[in-house]
């Protein structure tokens, strides 16, 4: 049985697939950019995946959903924080592109609904007690360790890599867009700013 959690940007996505990977679970990051909207099969094991707001994927509600409700400005500082303006970008064009993007991020996650979808805002990423409510939402009868929880709480994971082109790229080609023609569209973008 498959599960997703989806989020905007930056709001401990990787630090929570980490967390949630776990004898009997299979969680990956970003598991549905790399897969095309299905998650591989892994016999003996509940498979999903933790992504950053993958546009245009229709979560499958059949299946339990996780989405993180985070503040946007606070997903936006992050970004821009975290990593370098992407093709060649100045800083403000960079800032408008981010508030942009974010914003139909934002609307994506706002749209989706279902019986077997679950709210909940990134402050909860803080408790024990709420990320035991997240995994048995996502995982029932799969306990997660309350060690393991706290373990985790005390980890932090930093950015090592500061090009976020890949990344755009990436997104752009996974929705029949190469990634050449998305670089025309953000210095097209960036012109006209």
């Amino acid at each position: 049985m498959p599960f997703q959690v989806l989020a905007l940007p930056r709001s401990q996505t990787l630090w929570l697939s980490m967390l949630l990977d776990r004898p009997g679970v299979t969680c990956l990051h970003e598991g549905l950019s790399y897969f095309a909207d299905t998650l591989p099969d892994i016999p003996g094991q509940i498979v999903g995946s933790v992504d950053t707001c993958p546009l245009f994927y229709k979560p499958q509600t059949e299946y339990p959903v996780v989405v993180i409700d985070s503040i946007q400005q606070e997903s936006r500082m992050s970004v821009i924080k975290n990593f370098d303006p992407p093709f060649g970008m100045d800083e403000e064009a960079f800032v408008l592109f981010m508030f942009k993007s974010l914003n139909k991020f934002q609307n994506y996650l706002d749209s989706i609904q279902g019986e077997n979808v679950f709210r909940v805002t990134r402050s909860w990423l803080r408790d024990v007690t709420a990320i035991k409510e997240i995994s048995n939402h996502l995982t029932p009868g799969v306990e997660l360790d309350t060690a393991r929880i706290e373990k985790y709480l005390d980890t932090r994971i930093k950015t090592m890599n500061r090009n976020i082109e890949p990344h755009i790229c990436a997104i752009a080609g996974r929705y029949d867009m190469s990634g050449e023609q998305y670089v025309w569209h953000i210095m097209e973008h960036r012109d006209a700013s």
